[in-house]
């Protein structure tokens, strides 16, 4: 009995053991297979992020250009790099990405607090250094991930080289961490399963771990599908348009320079056309950004039916799109241009009772093998739209050698004529813009805006004419023309003076430069007599940066009069904050391409917060563009934003009608 008992607790003992060593083997094979996949996973999904991102960054692994920014980083270049990077993780199961120079710091990370961290020391940098990969998985008690704080997590970290001549030179290393918390706890299940088995019987045991690799086999092909969608989702969203579902420039300027290249050696013939609408900020000034988008939505559809299979249709950007055209001839693909042309005339916008119909210009450029380069290709194709524009919109103009300069001076000269014309015959009217307190109190304020009457006296938006203006340097007789008149007739409406704040007038980046117009200003208000206070210039943040200097000294000479000055566009360029301290400016106008979508889009939420906040930490007061619904005006009052201005708010009306409603108000 006692060596029976001896051999059971010997048996005993060595069948624990074997299941102890079991189930450490299991454990060991299993988060072994994990990582190896999961590591495969990440490069490849680095692989597409890289491809994206990492052009228009590989600057930032420069440490010497580093160290004299602030906090060692481009924060605008970071934030963008940032907004990019989280829109290709969205959707994915990646929860983290960093980057590092080669000397190990931390130069981007999702998460913020770690940039500029060392880990040069780290093994897995070092080895991505090297030109190999490392991936290791942690438990973490808690996370600080792209979508916030996670508490108990698996996750696998991978250094990834990225860049270089080589792979064993790489430009810097990426970090990237993956979330396998699901597959981690279903690995722990099946460990206790296959425990319980073994406890039973060895037929059991057996049993068991054929059914538990089989159920990995179906747990792992899951997990590679999934990546697999993920990967592929991730492809999508970087060769295509948000909105449109169309393919973007960067992929439709791939797929024209696979064309370059295939024309090379053969006679083949191809085409590519630059479609821009007419008349779209008709809709957008009208209806508001909400119809614009929807517009660009059905008019993506039309166009699409009726482009051939073989061909490509991408939206550019804004209201701009391209067109392939595969094997076609000039002849066969000025016919197609002229179905696409139809296909937009043809077509009714409908919106909210009102019907509009939009016309579209066309440049077409033959992709032949004297095609020179990308660059050159794109840059005829720009011409060729542009001429079309400058014959009367809603055109067609096939781009030829030689006939640049001439289509050019021909539409520079119309142009020039129409604009001068205009100003002689006084045909130019200011409209104003109501923008008011979310305080809920009076202090409404206005912007000037100008529009120009054509020959027959018919209305023509800014889009129509100021774009010219500031090609063929004619902005600065309009900038003139719209603050002598400005003030002329704020001079002469004194008890609307009284009754609001200020009246903003938008300045262009030609006119602040030049020192006689700073100096026909002054004398401007100077002359009528207007409170200096009452006036505020807007000045586009593009323009301001672009021309600093001159922007400073304009803004300095003319705030010591007591004019105020407003910063307009915020957030649309690249170095945004970094410029900010230079800018002497009373008011920040939050570009309207992040106010527009802040109940939906959170990042585009946090980006009005961000600019809402160091605002006010610098003193100055905040206006929102393009607010279009009481959603958004409500949004904007919760965050602290100061004033609102959009089709929400109110409509441009002309200048004169709102000065006789505050003459009206004050008889009643």
């Amino acid at each position: 009995m006692f060596k029976s008992n001896r051999y059971l607790i010997i048996a005993s003992t060595i069948g624990v053991l074997s299941i102890v060593c079991l189930m450490l083997l299991y454990r060991q094979l299993a988060y072994s297979f994990l990582v190896a996949h999961e590591s495969s996973s990440n490069v490849a999904i680095t692989e597409v992020i890289s491809k994206v991102v990492w052009t228009g960054n590989q600057y930032l692994v420069d440490t010497g250009s580093i160290a004299g920014q602030k906090g060692g980083v481009d924060q605008a270049a970071i934030r963008q790099l940032d907004a990019e990077v989280r829109r290709l993780m969205r959707g994915s199961k990646l929860v983290k990405v960093k980057i590092y120079n080669l000397d190990g710091l931390t130069i981007f990370s999702t998460d913020a607090s770690q940039i500029n961290e060392d880990k040069s020391r780290n093994a897995g940098f070092l080895s991505a250094k090297s030109g190999n990969a490392a991936s290791n998985i942690t438990f973490r008690d808690h996370f600080d991930s792209f979508e916030g704080l996670k508490s108990n997590i698996s996750v696998v970290s991978s250094y990834i080289p990225i860049g270089g001549s080589s792979p064993r030179e790489p430009e810097a290393v990426f970090e990237v961490y993956s979330d396998v918390t699901e597959w981690t706890h279903q690995i722990q299940r099946l460990q206790w399963q296959i425990l319980i088995g073994v406890l039973g019987s060895v037929a059991i045991l057996h049993l068991l771990l054929i059914t538990s690799a089989l159920r990995v086999d179906r747990i792992e092909a899951a997990r590679l599908e999934e990546a697999a969608q993920s990967e592929a989702k991730i492809r999508y969203q970087a060769s295509h348009d948000g909105l449109t579902g169309l393919i973007n420039r960067h992929e439709f300027e791939n797929r024209a320079q696979t064309l370059i290249k295939a024309t090379l050696n053969t006679d083949d013939e191809h085409a590519l056309c630059f479609m821009d609408l007419d008349q779209f900020k008709v809709v957008n000034d009208t209806c508001g950004h909400i119809a614009g988008d929807e517009l660009l939505r059905q008019l993506s559809q039309v166009l699409n039916s009726s482009v051939r299979d073989n061909d490509s249709l991408a939206r550019l950007g804004g209201d701009e799109f391209g067109v392939l055209l595969k094997s076609c001839t000039q002849k066969q693909s000025l016919i197609a241009v002229s179905h696409l042309q139809q296909a937009v005339q043809d077509f009714h916008f409908s919106w909210e009772g009102q019907i509009f119909r939009v016309g579209i210009s066309i440049g077409l450029v033959a992709i032949t093998r004297t095609t020179p380069d990308l660059v050159e290709l794109l840059r005829n194709a720009d011409a060729a739209c542009y001429m079309a524009k400058d014959m009367g919109r809603n055109c067609i103009q096939v781009y030829r050698d030689g006939d640049t300069e001439i289509s050019m001076r021909h539409g520079e000269m119309k142009w020039v004529s129409r604009i001068n014309l205009a100003l002689e015959e006084n045909r130019f009217r200011l409209y104003a813009q109501k923008i008011v307190p979310l305080d809920n109190s009076s202090d409404n304020h206005y912007e000037l805006l100008i529009r120009m009457l054509d020959e027959n006296g018919k209305s023509i938006m800014p889009d129509g004419f100021l774009s010219a203006a500031e090609r063929y340097s004619l902005i600065d007789k309009l900038d003139r023309w719209t603050i002598t008149n400005g003030v002329e007739l704020l001079a002469a409406n004194s008890d609307f003076v009284h009754q609001v704040g200020f009246v903003s007038i938008n300045l262009s980046g030609q006119s602040i430069t030049n020192e006689s117009f700073l100096e026909s200003v002054i004398a401007c208000v100077k002359d009528y007599g207007i409170d200096a206070s009452k006036i505020c210039f807007e000045i586009t943040e593009t323009s301001a940066i672009s021309n600093l200097r001159a922007a400073t000294n304009f803004i300095a000479k003319m705030k010591l009069m007591g004019c105020r000055f407003a910063l307009d566009d915020f957030g649309s360029g690249m170095s945004s904050f970094g410029y900010l301290k230079n800018l002497q400016v009373d008011y920040l106008k939050i570009d309207g391409m992040f106010v527009k979508n802040i109940v939906e889009d959170p990042i585009d939420r946090a980006m009005v917060k961000s600019i809402n906040d160091i605002g006010h930490v610098m003193g100055m007061k905040t206006i929102a563009e393009f607010v279009e619904n009481d959603e958004i005006r409500s949004m904007l009052g919760e965050m602290g934003v100061d004033y609102a201005q959009g089709y929400g708010i109110g409509v441009p009306q002309p200048f004169d009608q709102v000065l006789a409603g505050y003459k009206r108000l004050k008889v009643s």
